[in-house]
């Protein structure tokens, strides 16, 4: 089994505050057997994940791939809390 997140690495650049930016990052498994996705979870402040609902089956196929959306929006500008953030 060996999956693999395409790309490795996200750059949302500036972000205005009340603005957001989503990318999209994609799974693919390029392994001989079928792959269950179990659980998705990110972390940190403003960040968020949109079209990968557990559980998920990539079965074993070398085109089997599951695209989903990575989102930033910015809660505070310079270590302060934005829009009613506390």
């Amino acid at each position: 089994m060996q999956l693999v997140v395409s790309p490795s690495a996200l750059s949302f650049g500036n972000i205005s505050l009340g603005s957001s930016s989503t990318q999209t990052v994609t799974l693919t498994n390029s392994g001989t057997a079928s792959v269950t996705v179990s659980q998705a979870s990110v972390s940190g402040a403003g960040f968020s994940k949109n079209g990968l609902t557990p559980p998920l089956t990539l079965p074993r196929a070398k085109a089997a791939r599951s695209p989903f959306g990575s989102r930033l929006k910015p809660l505070e500008r310079h270590g302060q809390p934005v829009g009613g953030q506390q």
